[in-house]
């Protein structure tokens, strides 16, 4: 072989080393930073103050419908009186990413348009609960609606921790929302946002969703929520405490077969 042929071959062998290094290093970086890791959310979560001052966004879960008293028995009163919160709460039944929902004393709109009729006020946390009502919208439009509204959290209140809480329903009703719950985990996930995630978490199985169940099957009742209120509580001082929180599942696999 000659020395001109021997200097391409070298020169070519050391180009296939650094390649290989670099998809190395690119495979590592894509690990350690993978949309289901809410560890570096944890810490923006772990500085709050005390009584926070909370906006609390959701749909008809957050109105507590199907409640015996929805102004009364909702998981939103449960957890902020458990962490004492100050808590603003915009609940609109029927409303999601993309759905705008019914009529409301907040007005309908959208998880995005909602948020920035907030805008004139100071929190320290935004939790975006929901919705069960995306379960239809195709998830292109679910992962653009999702992203649009974190930035709009994150640009209205710079300084706030950003939470988002997936979409959820008593058995079998709940296995409608695998898919949409996923999605929008994804989301969280490429938004550095912590998601808890009531599916992956197994909130909701065969066992207890007969006693927790309002009569239209679809959503809780008193009992319910104030269970609901108790997995938050749990998964939000997990995030405070800089923990994964085994129970409030904050990421997981894909979790189809975990609805049992």
């Amino acid at each position: 072989m000659s020395r001109t042929r021997e200097r391409v071959v070298s020169v070519l062998a050391a180009a296939v080393i650094v390649l290989g290094v670099a998809v190395l290093a690119a495979s590592f970086l894509a690990v350690a930073t993978s949309p289901g890791d809410p560890t570096a959310s944890q810490i923006t979560v772990k500085n709050l103050p005390q009584d926070p001052r909370v906006l609390v966004i959701g749909d008809s879960y957050t109105a507590g419908y199907g409640a015996e008293d929805p102004e009364r028995d909702t998981w939103v009163n449960r957890t902020s009186a458990s962490l004492d919160w100050s808590v603003t709460v915009d609940a609109v039944l029927g409303s999601g990413y993309t759905t705008v929902g019914g009529p409301s004393s907040t007005g309908v709109g959208t998880f995005g348009d909602r948020l920035s009729r907030h805008e004139h006020e100071t929190f320290d946390l935004v939790v975006i609960q929901g919705s069960q009502n995306d379960v239809h919208t195709n998830p292109d439009r679910l992962v653009r609606a999702a992203q649009a509204a974190l930035r709009e959290a994150k640009d209205l209140w710079p300084d706030a921790a950003v939470v988002m809480i997936g979409p959820s329903a008593p058995l079998p009703r709940g296995e409608a929302y695998v898919a949409a719950s996923e999605t929008l985990r994804k989301v969280a996930g490429g938004a550095d946002v912590p998601f808890v995630d009531a599916v992956n978490g197994r909130w909701f199985t065969t066992k207890n969703s007969p006693a927790m169940t309002a009569p239209d099957g679809g959503h809780l009742n008193t009992r319910g929520y104030a269970y609901m209120g108790d997995r938050i509580t749990e998964a939000m001082r997990d995030l405070m405490d800089g923990e994964a929180g085994s129970t409030s599942a904050l990421s997981g696999e894909n979790s189809a077969h975990r609805l049992r």
